[in-house]
């Protein structure tokens, strides 16, 4: 029988447990079902040469959502955004496929993963088949010795599933009570879970675990098998099972693939930077449903209310008893991450405040150059003022040519020794109280980028954002395409410059992003023939939809893109047009 380092209670009685491919086997594991994109998994990570957390090939190596799900370097960032300590040993229950478990392995000096599902605990051992830091048990968390062994232990959408959606707390709080027993003095639980009042959930998202809307929002009356709790309930939950001290960070879109966590102290930087660092809309993963409200403007609604901290999408939980290790230390006030880039370009951004002064602090260990782009400052002060992106919406015309005026009179003045700034973009500037324009996240520097380059680049993101931001009458431009046309007249663009954007911008993002070349050309062409009315869909607007689609279909056929990837670019079509039309309707 093989035999593991005794680190802890739990694997120093894996001697008398019996081992399955990797797996050692608790008490009861009659859990069997398994979902098909689990078998599914298991033989792309058999596959692939490169496993670990952040592998851009596991993230492109799936079809549909559920598998693409388990291989998602998003997955991680739950715990990536924590100060996780190197020595520590972590006890995760509920390790799923290992998306997260493979993070800790990375991360940490001991982690034992225990997974009620012997299969899925099979695809998470190899998951982490090269980290000699992880074992993987199929048991529950009634099957760890009932003694405290680990520094952190992780509950990531789990709590939700105990008392199988039972009303009452009791279930949850003896889960709770259960894991307390088993941590350390000084240890850490982390309780990952959606927000029963979340913000994607009040303009009518569906409840991820129900699928019908409103559902958490009414308590949920009607039998479900989960049941997810507001950040009053979850806090009185932890209080019950012994927890004095836990810190509540919001997660946006959600924990599942985080890509921004939030404290409450953000407010005491600057309130508005709580609605302008968060992703918006929430994706809907089942395909698009009609939601009642934008989300965004609501969640801004919230967060000027100050009931921000209620309305997450979902809630991270940082809990101790008596005093803990700080996995998030004062003064930390959000940390966002840009993942599905190529490892050069891979970067995590903590916004804390030090020696009084708010910064952006960016980390990326493995950056580097490709193709002549490479990350540029690390760090940046925080600014205070408005967007311009907000300025141009808010303005008048005359209002609106100055600001574009004098974002091209910056780009003109900007320093291109170092390479061109390929951010120096209308919607990364702030106007400060003075009406001076500061750019505000200078990520990217390039070479063979002229002035004129930039110049365009800006004039194009910009055209699309303000057409998934405002109304079209607002414009009064037949297509995306033709509002940025309109916009590129105001800074003395003109001839055929948008189809060299369009090329450049599609050759940049296929640098940083791993995509194929047919697929981001064809997502920004259909992009800029969306059509922009007011009101339901005409036949002209029809026509326009139509026609896009019908491009994207012959470009799959010429350049054999896959039909996941014809089917995300339709979807994402789709769900641009119809929500813009809806969100407009009135």
């Amino acid at each position: 029988m093989p035999s593991i380092p005794a680190l802890t209670p739990l694997r120093a009685a894996a001697v008398e447990l019996e081992l399955d491919d990797g797996v050692w086997l608790l008490g009861r594991t009659d859990l069997s079902y398994v979902e098909p994109a689990e078998v599914t998994v298991m033989e792309i990570l058999r596959q692939a040469t490169d496993v670990s957390s952040m592998s851009a090939e596991l993230d492109l190596a799936g079809e549909g959502s559920a598998v693409t799900y388990h291989l998602s370097s998003q997955r991680a960032n739950v715990v990536r955004f924590l100060d996780l300590p190197p020595h520590a040993r972590v006890l995760e229950i509920g390790s799923g496929c290992g998306a997260v478990t493979r993070y800790l392995g990375e991360s940490c000096a001991v982690v034992d993963a225990v997974e009620p599902m012997a299969r899925r605990a099979k695809v998470a051992r190899e998951r982490c088949r090269d980290l000699p830091s992880v074992e993987v048990f199929a048991g529950e968390v009634e099957d760890v010795p009932l003694e405290p062994a680990y520094d952190v232990v992780l509950v990531n959408g789990v709590l939700e599933y105990v008392g199988n959606g039972a009303a009452g707390p009791a279930d949850g709080i003896a889960f709770l009570a259960a894991i307390a027993a088993r941590l350390l003095p000084g240890g850490t639980l982390i309780v990952a879970i959606e927000n029963a009042l979340g913000v994607k959930y009040v303009v009518g998202a569906p409840e991820d675990h129900t699928d019908r809307e409103f559902d958490s929002l009414e308590g949920y009356p009607r039998p479900n098998h989960a049941r997810v709790r507001s950040r009053r309930g979850l806090l009185a939950m932890l209080a019950s099972a012994g927890f004095d001290h836990t810190r509540v960070l919001g997660a946006f879109p959600d924990y599942k693939r985080t890509k921004v966590l939030i404290d409450d102290s953000i407010a005491d930087v600057d309130p508005s930077l709580a609605y302008r660092i968060p992703p918006f809309p929430s994706p809907d993963r089942r395909g698009y449903r009609h939601r009642v409200a934008d989300e965004f403007s609501v969640w801004r609604t919230l967060v000027e209310a100050g009931l921000g901290s209620e309305f997450p999408n979902s809630f991270v939980a940082l809990a101790h008893r008596g005093e803990g290790t700080a996995l998030w230390p004062d003064g930390r006030h959000a940390v966002f991450a840009r993942n599905l880039r190529k490892s050069q370009f891979a970067v995590t951004t903590v916004l804390e405040t030090v020696a009084g002064q708010a910064r952006f602090r960016r980390e990326s260990p493995t950056a580097g150059t490709l193709d002549g782009v490479r990350l540029s400052s690390v760090s940046q002060a925080f600014v205070a003022g408005t967007e311009m992106l907000d300025e141009i919406i808010a303005a008048d015309d005359t209002r609106m040519t100055a600001l574009m005026v004098a974002w091209s009179d910056a780009v003109e003045g900007a320093d291109f020794t170092d390479g061109a700034p390929l951010d120096l973009l209308p919607h990364n500037m702030i106007v400060t109280p003075e009406g001076a324009l500061v750019l505000i996240d200078d990520e990217y520097r390039a070479t063979g980028w002229s002035r004129h380059d930039v110049r365009c680049r800006g004039v194009l993101t910009l055209a699309l954002k303000l057409s998934a931001a405002t109304s079209a009458s607002r414009w009064g431009q037949p297509t995306v395409g033709d509002l940025a046309q309109a916009l590129g007249t105001m800074v003395g663009l003109s001839g055929d410059w948008l189809e060299g954007a369009l090329v450049r911008e599609a050759a940049l993002r296929r640098t940083v992003r791993p995509l194929s070349a047919v697929d981001t050309e064809a997502e920004l062409r259909a992009a800029l023939a969306t059509p922009l009315v007011d009101g339901s869909l005409d036949l002209q607007a029809i026509r326009r939809l139509a026609r896009a689609d019908a491009e994207l279909v012959e470009v799959r056929e010429r350049a054999e893109v896959s039909e996941r990837a014809l089917g995300e670019l339709r979807s994402g079509l789709a769900y641009r047009v119809i929500s813009w039309y809806r969100r407009r309707r009135g």
